[in-house]
């Protein structure tokens, strides 16, 4: 190897100090303008090196999301409460004693960002031929928080609690333990017996698990009153880290942090916060003062302030809720009449519904079903479900209601065209039994809206005893699925049967049958569909709309890109995936 001697340093030194020399001979003899040139010449040279290499490394590396950072949600504590029972057992009845609880325990099964089922603990499952034994295997190295390792034996020991009156009031009659039977023959086995096949049984498993090392020598008077319930210990993505409280003892605050050894996909965010106030207005508040990051917002007149803020993301998001009016066809003449309900379709402007009382944030429904949560594509036939009052008004004509001149409202044999429509004194559904008034008066029907106080007293003074003519209420799916037999078969007309507008078709009630025994989720959307149909032609019903369900977060938290939730809780599913801190990597 060649080495440097002193000579050639001393020679490479005097070209360098010749080359200095001769420049500034050179800047003496330029004039300042020649000067100038160079010097912005030099200065472009250098920049689009800089530029060069800056287009370079933006060309090989890629933004992705990386650990750190916090995410507040904001809660009114007059809609939702503030924490009393983080136990999956007691949390679902306060919705955030649930909001918290899908983040702190794991279940069996879960949804994915598009309201479709998917494993949580479970590896792999097997439904037997019959459709009545469900075979668990259980993933390896899921832990709880405290370090020990989750087993079968805390599925079963959590699955018995729910079908033990005493720990669960509310719930047992859904884990009859006559029908449900369970147990596990190893530590990653669980098994399901049913007494008759159950489509929907798999959404039935997305309760969160208890740590039976912990809670098993708790008993039932003590259960919903121990310090675990607020310092809980799950199994989920994030762990109970603090609570804060005010001067009076209320609390303010409920922290978490990541959970560094969870068993699917790490949370980028370190820490999850949620803080309390309370109104909506004063979450609207801490918002805009940026002391929360996020909430679910309830008021579709407020959200159009934020709809053009730079700062804010509105997320739309389906939620398998829908809201028909129900025709009870024996307890008014004039909807017995096949011709009168098809009349009412017609007259029914969904459209208006939508925009006046969601400001868009709605979708038309004609029947049950709700897209995304059917899997197969359906339309329905437009001469079916177009918004024509015109038609409505010949239908009319020819069922022998007739409009006198001058007259506001039809009749037919001197007896006036009118009907009873009650609902519960909520301003969203008061809102739209007025708009629906309206709406049937331009046909020529009376509408006489019946508000009832809640809806403990609609269910007893309305539909157990099937008295009412029409009637709006909200419906909901079992999960993600709709569960149409419950409603329409012909075997529910009386109480406690839950058919309460007394339809009753034997085609209908064949594809209902049909699909309760269909466990494969494509086939049975595809027999939805055709009862969706049958539903359709018939009118026992006017399906109105599906409302979004709405949530605003700050610009900066991303990765939040579900499209659907099958309960309100169910917003954090994918809360692995959120972010704020950001890194540049090789692609």
């Amino acid at each position: 190897m060649h080495k440097t001697t002193k000579l050639e340093k001393t020679k490479d030194s005097e070209i360098s100090i010749s080359f200095l020399t001769k420049l500034k001979q050179i800047s003496k003899i330029l004039q300042p303008k020649e000067k100038a040139v160079i010097y912005i010449a030099i200065s472009i040279l250098v920049l689009a090196i800089l530029s060069g290499s800056v287009k370079y490394y933006l060309s090989v590396t890629k933004i992705t999301a990386t650990t750190g950072g916090e995410y507040t949600e904001g809660i009114p504590i007059n809609s939702a409460g503030v924490p009393t029972n983080i136990n999956p057992l007691l949390s679902t009845t306060r919705p955030v004693d649930e909001l918290i609880s899908s983040v702190i325990f794991s279940s069996l099964f879960t949804y994915d960002g598009q309201g479709q089922l998917v494993n949580d603990l479970v590896k792999d499952y097997k439904i037997s031929d019959d459709g009545k034994k469900y075979t668990l295997n259980l993933i390896e190295g899921a832990l709880w928080h405290d370090g020990q390792p989750l087993t079968a034996n805390d599925i079963t020991f959590t699955v018995n609690l729910l079908q033990d009156s005493s720990y669960n009031p509310v719930g047992t009659k859904n884990w009859d333990n006559a029908k449900i039977k369970v147990s596990n023959p190893d530590d990653k086995t669980v098994i399901f017996d049913l007494s008759e096949p159950y489509a929907p049984f798999l959404n039935k498993l997305t309760f969160g698990i208890l740590p039976k090392h912990i809670w098993v020598d708790i008993s039932s008077d003590q259960f919903p009153l121990v310090k675990l319930n607020l310092e809980p210990v799950g199994s989920g993505p994030f762990i109970f880290d603090s609570i804060k409280k005010n001067s009076t003892g209320d609390i303010t605050s409920y922290k978490l942090i990541a959970n560094k050894n969870y068993y699917s996909k790490l949370p980028y965010l370190e820490k999850l916060t949620f803080k309390f106030y309370p109104n909506q207005e004063s979450l609207i508040t801490a918002y805009d003062q940026k002391e929360i990051t996020g909430f679910n917002f309830s008021d579709y007149e407020e959200i159009l302030k934020y709809q053009d803020r730079n700062d804010t993301s509105i997320y739309a998001i389906n939620i398998p809720q829908y809201f028909p009016i129900l025709l009870n066809q024996t307890k008014s003449i004039p909807l017995a009449d096949e011709k009168v309900r098809k009349a009412l379709q017609y007259a029914t402007n969904r459209d208006e519904l939508i925009d006046k009382i969601f400001h868009g944030y709605a979708d038309k429904i004609y029947s049950p079903l709700i897209k995304p949560f059917i899997s197969e594509e359906f339309n329905y036939d437009e001469e079916l479900t177009r918004y024509s009052p015109d038609d409505a008004k010949e239908i009319l004509d020819k069922a022998g209601w007739k409009k006198e001149k001058d007259a506001t409202f039809r009749k037919k044999d001197n007896e006036e065209l009118k009907l009873t429509l009650v609902t519960t004194n909520t301003p969203g559904l008061l809102k739209t039994v007025e708009l629906i008034k309206e709406q049937w008066a331009k046909v020529g029907i009376n509408v006489e809206i019946i508000q009832s106080d809640d809806k403990l007293n609609i269910r007893q003074k309305y539909l157990n005893p099937r008295e009412y003519e029409s009637l709006l209420l909200g419906l909901e799916y079992s999960g993600n699925d709709p569960n149409l037999f419950f409603f329409w078969h012909s075997t529910g007309k009386k109480n406690p049967g839950l058919n309460f507008t007394l339809y009753d078709n034997q085609q209908t009630d064949k594809l209902l049958e049909d699909s309760k025994k269909i466990t494969d989720h494509t086939e049975k959307d595809k027999k939805y569909i055709e009862i969706s149909k049958q539903l359709l032609k018939s009118n026992p019903a006017l399906f109105l709309y599906s409302p979004k369900y709405i949530y605003i977060a700050n610009k900066k938290i991303q990765g939040m890109d579900t499209q659907a939730i099958i309960k309100a809780s169910d917003h954090f599913n994918k809360i692995t995936n959120w972010y704020v801190k950001t890194k540049r990597v090789r692609k």
